[in-house]
């Protein structure tokens, strides 16, 4: 009858069963857990650790996010040995770092996701004064009714509540593509490029981009509990 050999506490990887040596790369969960770093355990342990939380709970976890749980400044760490044991564990592998601090963990999430929000805004935004352009010279000569009555609703809408449905981009994109002039035609493409950066944004939409960040960063950190320093 085959045993299966039991992990041994900081000498074996409770992952994959392999011993560490010198030349190991290594994270240190606590002084009990050891795990592989520049292998697969590392990130293992976080999707393990991920499924043992309620559904609601969980995180969308990659085995390529290690730089997001994962770090050698003590300071972001989540301090859970002393930088005492740090230092003795340094002497004994190659590379050791220790998991994030989890309020680390949830600001560069929070970062992650606004990048991407604040880019796909920027993008709405210049579809937003595409419409307007096509509206404001092309108002007394639309013929129908429909885009007479959806388009200074879109804009409203827009306006107001800073979003629309993916029905109604469908149909902004569609009037964009179908009724926008030639000489707005290169205005229009030069803008979406420029969208990309949202650093080089027209001064108008950076404004409402940052209106928009602090309502996201507002939200984001009550729902997710984090607190900042005040000039953060």
């Amino acid at each position: 009858m085959k045993t299966k050999k039991l992990p041994i506490p900081g000498i074996v990887c409770p992952i994959c069963n392999s011993k560490f040596n010198k030349t190991s790369h290594v994270v240190i969960i606590n002084e009990k857990i050891i795990l592989h770093s520049k292998k697969r355990c590392s990130m293992n342990y976080v999707i393990n650790e991920n499924h043992k939380l309620p559904e609601n709970k969980r995180r969308t976890v990659s085995i390529w996010d290690y730089q997001l749980y994962y770090t050698d400044d003590y300071e972001k760490s989540s301090k859970s040995i002393s930088i005492e044991k740090l230092e003795q564990f340094k002497k004994q592998y190659a590379l050791v770092q220790l998991p994030k601090d989890t309020m680390e963990i949830k600001i560069e999430i929070r970062d992650k996701i606004w990048k991407y929000t604040a880019t796909k805004y920027a993008v709405a935004l210049q579809n937003i004064h595409a419409l307007n352009r096509i509206w404001e010279r092309q108002k007394d000569t639309i013929n129908s009714n429909f885009h007479k009555t959806f388009i200074p609703s879109a804009l409203t809408q827009f306006r107001s509540k800073g979003y629309l449905s993916n029905k109604q981009w469908d149909i902004v994109k569609n009037i964009i593509r179908t009724k926008i002039s030639e000489d707005d035609r290169h205005y229009y493409h030069n803008a979406l490029y420029k969208a990309g950066d949202i650093t080089n944004l027209d001064l108008p939409d950076t404004l409402r981009l940052m209106q928009r960040r602090n309502s996201f960063i507002r939200w984001f950190n009550e729902k997710e509990g984090i607190k900042e320093k005040d000039n953060e």
